[in-house]
């Protein structure tokens, strides 16, 4: 972009110096600054659409990269949330259990062979 750049400011140079070398209206010094002066537009309007549309590439890729990621995030939030629910249910099964035989027992207390089992 910078040697682009360059060959604008060059091209307006030019430009500026015609038109010191040529002040009058109409002449041929005249008019070739009239081109380079639309020459150098022309070139830094060029250069400021690739960088933007070389902008938009990037975004359009980072954009992608962070929607696969929120997917991935999403699918993994699925599966521990799934996984916390087997947890919740057996922690549940684990409590009955123990108060079924609190009940029949009377024991506040089962020894730590027989709670596991």
């Amino acid at each position: 972009m910078e040697q682009r750049v360059v060959v604008a400011i060059s091209a307006s140079m030019a430009t500026a110096i015609l038109f010191l070398a040529a002040p009058n209206r109409y002449s041929v010094g005249y008019y070739a600054a009239r081109v380079t002066l639309l020459v150098s537009s022309g070139v830094v309007l060029l250069v400021l659409l690739a960088e933007t549309a070389k902008l938009y590439r990037r975004l359009a890729a980072a954009h992608q990269d962070l929607d696969r990621a929120h997917r991935e995030l999403s699918r993994r939030a699925d599966h521990l949330s799934a996984a916390n629910l087997e947890l919740q249910a057996a922690l549940a099964h684990r409590a009955d259990l123990l108060d079924q035989r609190i009940r029949l027992t009377g024991e506040l207390a089962p020894s730590a062979s027989t709670c596991w089992s």
